[in-house]
C-alpha cells in the first residue's frame, strides 16, 4: 500500500504535471444530422460525434489541461494519467452552453502511454476515463473499454465537463495474521506466575 501510495504521489506530482495545456484548443462545428470527429492537436484524444448527437448548432471545443488545472484530486487509489482535458459546447457568440443536450452519446477515445500503463501496474484494464461532476463536486467513473491493439481507452458520454484518464494501482494484498488453533482433547499450557 505504501508503494502504491508513493507511486500515485510521484506519478501526478506537480513537478511531473501531465497533460499539455500549452497546446491550442481544437474545435468541431456541430450541425444536426451531420457526424464528425474532433482530434486533439497531439492526436492522443478523439471525440466521435454521430449524426444523431447534435440537437442544435454549436461548436464543440476540446481544451487540453494539466494536473494543476484539475478541479479535484483523483479518487483514492487512482492517479491522473497523461490525458486531462475539458470538453465544452459553445454557442454562436463563443459562450459556453452549460445545458447543451445531445441526442445520442459521443465516444471519447484516449491513447494510453507507457507511463499510464506503469501506473496501472502493467494492466490496461486498470485504466479508466473519469468525468468531473460539478453538481456532486467529485469524479465519476465512466464505463470504459480498452482496446489492446490501438492502445486506447474509450467511453461514451452525453454530458460534457472536465475529463481525465486515471490509473489504478493493484489493491494491497492482505498479509495473513497467524492465529492459535485449539485442538480438542489436548491440554494447553497455562502460564504460571512465580512469586
Amino acid at each position: 500500500a505504501i508503494i502504491a501510495s508513493l507511486y500515485a504521489t510521484v506519478w501526478a506530482a506537480p513537478a511531473q504535471q501531465v497533460g499539455n495545456a500549452t497546446s491550442t484548443p481544437v474545435t468541431l462545428t456541430l450541425t444536426p444530422g451531420v457526424s464528425g470527429t474532433l482530434t486533439s492537436a497531439d492526436g492522443s484524444v478523439t471525440v466521435t460525434v454521430p449524426a444523431a448527437a447534435p440537437a442544435t448548432a454549436g461548436t464543440l471545443r476540446y481544451t487540453p489541461k494539466t494536473t494543476a488545472d484539475a478541479p479535484a484530486v483523483p479518487p483514492t487509489g487512482r492517479a491522473f494519467g497523461s490525458a486531462l482535458f475539458d470538453l465544452t459546447v459553445l454557442n454562436a457568440t463563443g459562450d459556453p452552453v452549460s445545458s447543451y443536450s445531445f441526442g445520442s452519446a459521443l465516444t471519447i477515445s484516449v491513447k494510453y502511454t507507457a507511463d499510464d500503463l506503469a501506473a496501472a501496474e502493467g494492466n490496461p484494464s486498470r485504466l479508466g476515463l473519469y468525468r468531473y461532476d460539478t453538481a456532486l463536486q467529485s469524479w465519476t467513473s465512466l464505463s470504459t473499454t480498452v482496446d489492446l491493439v490501438t492502445k486506447a481507452v474509450s467511453a461514451r458520454v452525453t454530458r460534457l465537463s472536465f475529463f481525465a484518464l486515471m490509473g489504478q494501482a493493484a489493491p494491497a494484498t492482505a498479509t495473513p495474521t497467524p492465529t492459535a488453533t485449539l485442538i480438542p482433547g489436548r491440554a494447553t499450557p497455562t502460564p504460571t506466575v512465580t512469586p
